[in-house]
């Protein structure tokens, strides 16, 4: 275990007060550029150096863009306190699915439209309604056209929050925001706030000629007085899974008893394994998961162990307000990149604000072993906490993602559905000044694709066809005779181009128009509560082939989830390796990567079904592509494909696959078969 100095930010004198550079430094920025980057490290009040910006700049209507709810609900008490603070006149809008319900419940739609006629208000909402929004799937009828309108006029100041959670495919919502303020001159600025920013990012920025200022820690230090931040830190890094320690975690609770503890996995299932065996013991913890409700999260960090899964790397403030130091001082973490190891770290020993600031803490940092040398003598190599924060981002590699990669694949959909839209905003005699403007927006995905819908054109009509009644799909096909021609080729019947259209349309919705991709959602009972709640929604892919489960029956789903869930399923114990599902597929298709009508589910030895999937994709790896899965922390799978065994790659990944492992770009071929 090596010790690790902390560190301590500067600060400076400003209106009476002391504030954080950085949060003079943000809203100074602000005067000479476009967007203002603010790196600052984890737990240094980021969101107040937002705040400020707000307060000097006398910025009337705000965005703020946070990637989760909780997250937002955080944000509602510092901005009240801020505004209490400061006298600022703004009213607050917190913009989600369950706070337009209480503004009407009937049109979401019209409620957001109500807020964003405000003259001066703080709207904070998640990036997924503003997804849609822009991709124009809010409302109904002409609204949800005019809103994109709306929403894109509203804000003079828009804030992403937590910056790094958002991917390359992620990222197509915050780019159409600076592509349309550019061209339609909208005067807007932006302040991105992260700890581990992406250089591919500011990259982009500067090759579209966008001014940015990145407000950097390190050169920060001068001579400014400065206030601690962050503790010393013991750090001991270990190679592996977190149950693979769970005899020390077991020790450091029981012998630390005056010390918080906090443990996280990027495995539900381990984690679930982990919370049997402390309660076997008879140990308290409070376990933070996806699945659960917020009153019980809440509940949960407040308890001295904490359990949780990477939900808790996003927005989660754990707060010992009776402690005079800090509010975690151990921490045990999974990781697999330096984002994540920097990330995690920040959790721990953050002491901005309180008395006590020279305790140590203690970090156990678990990692696979492909990265086990590099994390090390990044260790090595540093004397300081933020010393090793940056070493770990030269010599660790973060995820190998790609602007350029990700949209020469399926991905490049959401931009031709974006464009497919937005043209039915114009009159058809003003529609050729677009094509300079989706030029621009292409540029932001570092493609040299030209009007990406028209080359998607079959995969487009082929989802509106799937929604369509029986007129406007014979208006379809009379404008698009190549999708009548290629329907008659590809099926044999019409029940099975029926079954192909209804698959096709489970994988548009579910895997290219959501912000947050994923597969069938299911119901699940947990009487043991063995994932902390009682019952969640999650996805059916890791339900059904991690955990031992008993179907119940469509009746046993709450009414008001039956609408947008299908199945339901009790949880009974997490599978043992040995009992991992046999995978099943057939297909028609040539390629690697396709849309199989069906994906089936049964527990090895016994041939018992355990289910079946809809509209998932899938991409096969073959062997001279296994080390690149490797490197892109892709998780391979055996199944059996037309009779043969091979590995596979199933969902968001074999999306990914698609884009990362094929030189050539992807030909738009996305017909179930």
């Amino acid at each position: 275990m090596k010790k690790l100095e902390g560190y301590s930010i500067p600060v400076v004198e400003e209106d009476g007060k002391i504030w954080a550079l950085h949060q003079v430094k943000t809203y100074e920025e602000l005067e000479k550029c476009q967007i203002v980057l603010n790196t600052y490290p984890t737990g240094t009040g980021k969101t107040k150096a937002l705040l400020n910006a707000i307060r000097k700049k006398g910025f009337e209507r705000v965005l703020i863009i946070a990637p989760i709810n909780e997250l937002i609900h955080q944000y509602k008490s510092s901005i009240e306190r801020f505004k209490a603070e400061h006298n600022l006149e703004h009213e607050v809008f917190l913009v989600t699915s369950e706070t337009l319900d209480e503004v009407n419940r009937r049109s979401h739609s019209r409620a957001l439209r109500e807020i964003l006629k405000k003259d001066k208000a703080i709207v904070v909402t998640n990036p997924d309604i503003v997804h849609y929004v822009l991709l124009q799937k809010y409302g109904t009828g002409p609204m949800k056209r005019t809103l994109i309108v709306d929403l894109l006029k509203f804000p003079e100041l828009v804030a992403f929050d937590e910056f790094h959670y958002y991917d390359p495919s992620r990222l197509f919502f915050a780019f159409v925001f600076i592509a349309t303020s550019i061209y339609f001159n909208i005067p807007q600025k932006y302040i991105l706030m992260t700890a581990t920013p992406r250089r591919e990012m500011q990259e982009v920025f500067a090759k579209m000629g966008i001014t940015t200022s990145k407000i950097d820690y390190e050169a920060d230090q001068c001579t400014f007085s400065s206030v601690k931040a962050a503790t010393p830190l013991e750090v001991e890094i270990l190679k592996g899974k977190i149950d693979d320690y769970v005899d020390l975690i077991e020790e450091k609770i029981v012998k630390e008893s005056d010390k918080d503890i906090l443990i996280i996995s990027d495995s539900l299932r381990r984690l679930i394994k982990l919370a049997q065996h402390l309660r076997e013991k008879g140990l308290d913890f409070g376990l933070v998961t996806g699945p659960m409700a917020h009153q019980q999260r809440k509940i949960n960090l407040e308890k001295r162990v904490i359990l949780a899964t990477p939900t808790i790397d996003v927005g989660y403030e754990i707060e010992r307000p009776q402690k005079h130091r800090q509010a975690i001082d151990i921490i045990f973490f999974e990781a697999r990149d330096s984002d994540d190891i920097v990330q995690r770290l920040g959790r721990v020993g953050r002491v901005f604000g309180k008395k006590v600031t020279d305790t140590p803490s203690q970090a156990f940092v678990i990692v696979p072993p492909k990265i086990l040398c590099r994390v090390l003598e990044s260790l090595d190599r540093s004397s300081n906490r933020l010393e090793f924060s940056k070493t770990l981002r030269e010599l660790v590699p973060s995820r190998i993602e790609s602007l350029k990669r990700e949209f020469l694949g399926p991905f490049r959909l959401i931009i031709a559905f974006y464009e497919d839209a937005f043209c039915l905003l114009f009159p058809k005699d003003q529609k050729g000044i677009l094509s300079e403007y989706f030029q621009l927006l292409e540029k932001f995905f570092d493609s040299e694709l030209h009007e990406v819908r028209n080359l998607c054109r079959n995969e487009l009509d082929m989802y509106y066809f799937s929604i369509a009644d029986e007129k406007t799909r014979g208006d379809i096909l009379k404008r698009n005779p190549e999708l009548k021609k290629t329907l008659r080729e590809l099926y044999r019947d019409e029940s099975e181009a029926t079954k192909a259209l209804r698959v096709y349309q489970h994988f548009i919705e579910r895997f290219i128009l959501p912000f947050r991709a994923s597969g069938d959602q299911v119901y699940v009972r947990d009487p043991k509560k063995l994932s902390g709640a009682d019952s969640f929604v999650y996805e059916k892919f890791a339900i059904i082939t991690q955990y031992r489960v008993k179907r119940l029956t469509e009746l046993d789903t709450p009414e008001d989830l039956r609408s947008s869930v299908k199945e339901a399923y009790l949880l009974e114990e997490p599978l043992e390796r040995f009992e991992q599902p046999f995978i099943r597929i057939r297909t028609r298709a040539e390629s690697r990567f396709f849309v199989p009508l069906k994906i089936e589910f049964t527990l090895m030895n016994k041939d018992i079904h355990v289910g079946e999937l809809e509209g998932v994709p899938v991409y096969l790896v073959n062997p001279d592509v296994e080390k690149e899965c490797f490197l892109l922390d892709f998780h391979p799978v055996k199944a059996e494909v037309n009779g043969y065994v091979q590995r596979v790659l199933i969902g968001s990944e074999a999306l990914k696959a698609q884009s990362y492992l094929e030189e050539k770009p992807w030909k738009c071929d996305l017909f179930p078969r």
